[in-house]
């Protein structure tokens, strides 16, 4: 003989709230969202120029000098700081530029190079990238992009195409 089993799942209290009418639709709070983001873009830009204008002064003070593990440690800071703000307002050449020198000095520590000059023109880029600065071609962008990839596959052999 079998008996069926009845299983009884009480409901939560969040369950309960969140099938409630009510509240923002999902078109709505994406729309709200998004101006709360585009709100905080000018605060975002002065951090950028800031962040490049560090890394550029931190470069200068190298002055052909191998890299410290603690310049190594800032400049990895700093370029993910500007991977993190470039991605999230849409600044894609700029994220693309500090994620190939997040790349780069990967690519020199596992080779255990202290080379700064590939350092330095990334962050060249990064300024000719960065908020406030004269606008690109496309065509410009692409290529000085690619021109970065070069640098990164010169010590990660591995590496094939572009940076992303």
């Amino acid at each position: 003989m079998s008996r069926t089993v009845v299983r009884h799942f009480p409901k939560g209290r969040l369950a309960l709230l969140a099938a409630r009418d009510g509240g923002l639709s999902g078109e709505d709070a994406v729309a709200a969202a998004t101006h709360n983001v585009e709100q905080m873009r000018g605060e975002s830009d002065k951090v950028l120029q800031k962040t490049v204008t560090a890394l550029e002064t931190l470069v200068d003070a190298l002055q052909g000098e191998t890299l410290s593990d603690g310049a190594l440690a800032q400049i990895y800071a700093d370029g993910d700081r500007i991977v993190s703000l470039s991605g999230t307002f849409g600044l894609a050449p700029l994220n693309r530029a500090a994620r190939s020198l997040c790349n780069l000095l990967a690519a020199l520590t596992t080779a255990k190079a202290r080379d700064a000059s590939g350092i330095a023109v990334h962050v060249r880029a990064l300024r000719l990238m960065a908020p406030g600065a004269a606008p690109m071609t496309p065509h410009a962008e692409a290529f000085m992009l690619e021109e970065l990839a070069k640098l990164v596959r010169h010590y990660a052999p591995a590496a094939r195409g572009p940076v992303d």
